[in-house]
Parts: structure tokens; C-alpha cells; sequence
């Protein structure tokens, strides 16, 4: 999930990671890729379980572009699925899926 601090669908993604982590963990690895320099992360995103992506390389290298939230779901082949999944609305319809697919 690539996110930015400040915004708030971006922290609504982050709690909802928070509150389904144990109902996800059999079928997906949740990440956060924040978009902030290190210096200027906040806390609530400050964890070893998040990736840093400064300068919002590797979100322009798969072109997401600069909005936030965006989720992006990668098969156990490493191949991205498509379509992404863009803002919190669609990104917790994602998260109801893979709970359903975990038979949760």
C-alpha cells in the first residue's frame, strides 16, 4: 500500500491494516510504502513493517502516479495484479476479499 502522511484516507488504510492483520496474515503480507523523506515520518508510521519510497521512485516506476492510498497486490510470482487498487474505499474492498478468500 502506498501512502502518505498527512492524508487522511492514507491513515484510514493504516488502521484498517492495523485492526485486519491477524485475519490477513494467512493470504497476504500487508506493507506500507511511505512516501516521505526518513527524517519526516511520523510516528504512526515509523515501523519496521514499512518500506521508504523518499522521492515516490518505485510508485513512479510502476506509474501510480502521485495520489494516495493506492494498493498494489503482487501474486506469489512476483507479478503485479491488476487493477491497482486507488483510495481507501476500494483499497478496504480489497482487504474484505482477501479475508474472504482466507475463509474469514
Amino acid at each position: 500500500m502506498f501512502v502518505k502522511p498527512g492524508c487522511d484516507s492514507c491513515e484510514r488504510v493504516k488502521a484498517e491494516l492495523d485492526r485486519r492483520a491477524d485475519s490477513l496474515g494467512p493470504v497476504v503480507t500487508p506493507t506500507l510504502i511511505v512516501s516521505a523523506p526518513a527524517d519526516q515520518i511520523p510516528r504512526e508510521f515509523d515501523d519496521v513493517r514499512n518500506l521508504l519510497d523518499p522521492a515516490d521512485h518505485n510508485a513512479r516506476l510502476i506509474g501510480i502516479g502521485h495520489r494516495r492510498p493506492v494498493a498494489v497486490l503482487l501474486a506469489t510470482d512476483g507479478s503485479m495484479v491488476l487493477p491497482f487498487a486507488r483510495g481507501s474505499d476500494e483499497i478496504v474492498q480489497l482487504l474484505h476479499a482477501a479475508e474472504q478468500a482466507a475463509g474469514i
